[in-house]
């Protein structure tokens, strides 16, 4: 037996494709791909969408079976992922193994034979993975427990074909929360005045609500479904004595179909790179051939060269911001604008220095101050290196390092061209490096001295000013945690060429090694039994087993057995395996040890030595110890062992061992990949990021110009606002960017109108309200059938948005009243001017709202789209002022 295979090449030869061949080949075949490729993806996007509609339509459906009533009944909501309805003790028939999403319990009395028995109830809704496939799905378990009993559970199936972690991430059962699925508010308490003054144990029953959000199920990557959302309130107030026929405070559920309302953080390239068009940085690559790069591309430059003014892309992007904040003014979004340049910072318009700062969009005072901040100079500087890792720290940290609570549901990214910072470089104070971020690379990667001239035992992975692949992979490690729990979308430069270094070239040393044998094993023979006996003349004759056996055998000199080799094929058709273990020779038929011993490898000896015959008869298990023998063959190897011997010779070898000081390095390992890859890799963890749609100038509405506009908003992740290759050095398309701001808070709040009550002064009542849209009609006054939708309001929320999807890109008329309850009339009067309305900043005239006569208090009729978020708010005086 042998511990070796030979190898052989293969003798045929191909003659093959000649070089230029082969070129046109993949050339060919890279244009048709493109093609195919792109129709497909077409296809495929539309197909989502329509499926996603069809999914979220189907979601409603099973969650408003159960889940009100559940809210309802809650005295205890808990989220914490690793809870089971049933504790440590759930019965078999409970499906686990994910995690819990939301855990509501409570406690009732049951009649049970005339008398009462206290019964606990819990209800899971459980996120678990689906079996035998890649989709997730929730589960509604119901456990109950009478008297303090064992559970006993039921369960179902309420949404199906879920997602996974965005970006590939891993699902941890018990720890991971799938928040890019359901979110479930913590419930304010009844008297709370401010939006921490959460619930205890005593008071979550009364509590002012618990909103659980589910996304829509998307027919592809945040498409059809995703970006839409079912949202599920249940509200409620102090408990008192009600009479049998009272509503006033009864629990009262809205569904709430749209995404407008909720914190937003913009992070804004403030750095050198918004005054100069893009030019291609090269790390000290000599695998790229400059000038052929040069005829290639036109507008191509070497880094060398001199910088090229560009149209004002900082002007655009004040603009942008302008836009975004005009666009949401009004309605119920929290906004936060971090900068970032060298390091990042938080614009205040109040003039504080905290580390975070969000300012209340249905404020108009703070719109107004955070306007003028960004009309600053000061503001946008366009100075100093891109840290892109600050601002995205910023954004999602506490200066200690530790992931914020309050995570925004919409972050946009607006970069300038590339990272050229990092935090180890330099970074806003305070702020640590957070624990678990990329650990510094291997020698390899390119380095720089303070001075940010490139030094290759310099300390520094930036410069400031080229492009850092290091400041790239930290700043999307911390996108990497927070994909889950945000929307990001992105704005940028998307025609740069850069070089993105995949490999730094890994440095090792040679380790030399010299081969030996050590342990044999002898070979085996399998043998047949040849039973004889002598005859009258002296001569051995032919006998039987039988015969054999009744004439005692061995014992007999007359019978001997003669153990004949035969071929293993006929061993193992004729031996009786089951005698192996007891007599292995019963049958007739064994295996043996012969004389001749083959050389194996260690690990074979350590598996099959029997350790009992060492000593005694160290060769009887057919395995032996001969001693360590060096070789000079490589082939007669069967260990290898270090030494410090520098040789080649027979029976020597050598092989690479990677080490952080290795005097030799791989070659590093370079490709071309243009800003707009590098822009969809850090907002979706990937390069098929959804681009926004620039249509021509048959695009109409409020964020179109007079060129176009863009029209996929609902499902753009990035925005790149350059033209594609080839361009020459006039073109630029950054005044695309504030079309491209405005569309993006469109997606979250057009066509929405954000509902609240006002008493002078800016003064918002100590009252729940709640509105209704009755009537909803086209722009000629035509009808249209929809259901009856409502929004409550009170002084922890004193604003909210009822989100409407007119049916075409017109402009349509939603009319709405406020309650008109007993105890609300009572208190408050109507204004001289009983509505005011805005569109954004900008106060609505009488071509777009007007009060509508009520029975008590009037309501409004106001004109919605889909590219304007409308604020209206009812105008009160106390009774008797």
């Amino acid at each position: 037996m042998s511990d070796h295979r030979s190898h052989r090449r293969n003798p045929s030869s191909d003659a093959g494709l000649t070089l230029p061949e082969l070129l046109i080949v993949v050339s060919v075949i890279g244009i048709i791909l493109t093609v195919v490729g792109s129709v497909v993806v077409v296809s495929l996007r539309s197909a989502g969408d329509v499926e996603g509609k069809i999914n979220l339509a189907a979601d409603e459906q099973s969650l408003q079976y159960d889940m009100p009533t559940d809210l309802a009944s809650a005295a205890i909501v808990d989220t914490d992922p690793s809870l089971t309805p049933c504790g440590a003790a759930c019965p078999a028939d409970v499906v686990l193994g994910g995690s819990n999403v939301m855990l509501l319990s409570w406690s009732s009395e049951r009649w049970v034979d005339g008398s009462a028995i206290e019964a606990d109830t819990n209800v899971s809704y459980y996120f678990r993975p689906t079996p035998d496939t890649d989709e997730y799905q929730i589960d509604r378990i119901e456990c109950t427990s009478t008297e303090g009993g064992a559970w006993s559970c039921t369960s179902r199936v309420v949404l199906a074909s879920l997602p996974g972690p965005p970006g590939g991430g891993k699902f941890i059962p018990g720890d991971t929360e799938p928040r890019w699925v359901m979110q479930v508010s913590e419930p304010l308490s009844p008297d709370a005045i401010a939006d921490d003054d959460f619930a205890d144990s005593t008071t979550r029953k009364d509590a002012q609500r618990v909103v659980v959000t589910i996304n829509g199920r998307g027919g592809a990557d945040g498409l059809g479904g995703g970006s839409r959302q079912v949202s599920i309130t249940a509200g409620g107030v102090l408990r008192g004595e009600l009479e049998v026929n009272a509503t006033d405070n009864a629990p009262t559920f809205y569904e709430l179909p749209g995404d407008c309302g909720g914190p937003i953080t913009l992070i804004v390239d403030n750095s050198e790179l918004l005054t100069k068009r893009w030019h291609h940085h090269h790390h000290h690559n000599p695998t790229i051939d400059h000038g052929d790069a040069k005829e290639a591309f036109p507008g191509y430059k070497l880094k060398d060269d001199p910088p090229h003014d560009e149209p004002d892309r900082v002007a655009n992007v004040r603009r942008g911001l302008r836009e975004f904040i005009d666009a949401l003014a009004g309605t119920p979004s929290q906004l936060q604008i971090v900068t970032f340049s060298d390091e990042s910072h938080v614009l205040d318009p109040t003039g504080g220095n905290g580390w975070t700062h969000y300012v209340d969009l249905t404020d108009r005072d703070e719109v107004d101050a955070l306007l003028d901040l960004i009309d600053d100079p000061t503001t946008i500087t366009a100075s100093g290196g891109a840290n892109y890792e600050d601002g995205w720290f910023r954004a999602f940290y506490d200066p200690t390092g530790t992931l914020q609570e309050d995570i925004p549901d919409l972050t946009v990214f607006v970069q300038a061209e590339f990272p050229t910072v990092d935090r180890l470089r330099s970074r806003a104070t305070p702020g640590v490096i957070i624990e678990g971020s990329p650990a510094l690379p291997p020698p390899g990667w390119p380095t720089y001295n303070p001075e940010g001239e490139f030094d290759e035992n310099g300390t520094y992975f930036s410069n400031g000013t080229d492009y850092s692949q290091i400041a790239f992979d930290r700043a999307d490690w911390i996108a990497d945690q927070v994909r889950a729990r945000t929307r990001i979308v992105g704005v940028g430069a998307g025609d740069g060429l850069l070089d993105w270094l995949g490999d730094p070239g890994a440095p090792y040393d040679y380790q030399y090694e010299r081969g030996a044998r050590q342990y044999q094993m002898a070979d085996q023979e399998y043998q047949e039994a040849k039973y004889e006996k002598l005859d009258k003349k002296g001569k051995w004759k032919k006998s039987s087993q039988s015969e054999y056996e009744d004439n005692n055998g061995d014992e007999n000199p007359n019978f001997r057995i003669r153990w004949k080799s035969i071929k293993k094929k006929d061993y193992d058709k004729k031996n009786d395996a089951s005698l192996d273990d007891s007599d292995p020779e019963a049958d007739g038929y064994r295996f043996a040890y012969t004389d001749d011993w083959e050389w194996i490898s260690e690990e074979l000896y350590q598996a099959n030595n029997d350790a009992d015959f060492d000593d005694s008869d160290p060769e009887a298990d057919g395995f032996r110890d001969a001693g360590r023998e060096w070789v000079n063959r490589d082939s007669d190897a069967m260990e290898w062992y270090p030494t410090e011997t520098e040789s080649t010779a027979g029976g020597y070898r050598y092989h690479k061992v990677y080490t952080p000081d290795g005097q030799y390095a791989d070659p590093p390992s370079w490709s071309w990949v243009m800003t707009r890859t590098l822009l969809s890799r850090l907002v979706t963890g990937g390069d098929q990021a959804v681009e926004g749609t620039w249509d021509g100038a048959s695009a109409q509405g409020a964020n179109a110009s007079e060129n176009g506009a863009y029209t996929n908003g609902d499902v753009a992740e990035i925005y790149v606002p350059e033209r594609h290759w080839p361009f020459h050095d006039h073109d630029d398309d950054w005044d695309r960017v504030p079309f491209a701001m405005r569309t993006i808070a469109m997606s979250e709040c057009g066509g929405s109108v954000t509902m609240s009550a006002t008493l002078p002064g800016d003064v918002r009542p100590d009252a729940y309200f709640v509105f209704q849209a009755t009537e909803f009609t086209d722009n000629d006054g035509n009808s249209l059938e929809t259901e009856p939708v409502y929004v409550a309001t009170d002084p922890i929320y004193p604003a909210r948005a009822i989100e409407f999807d007119p049916p075409t890109d017109d402009h349509h008329w939603v009319t709405i009243f406020p309650s008109e309850k007993d105890y609300l009339i009572t208190q408050y009067d109507v204004a001289a001017t009983p509505w005011t309305c805005w569109g954004g900043i900008d106060e609505l005239g009488p071509d777009a709202m007007e009060t509508v006569p009520g029975e008590s208090w009037p309501g409004v009729r106001v004109r919605i789209a889909n590219d304007v978020a409308v604020s209206c708010q009812l105008n009160l005086v106390e009774t008797g002022s």
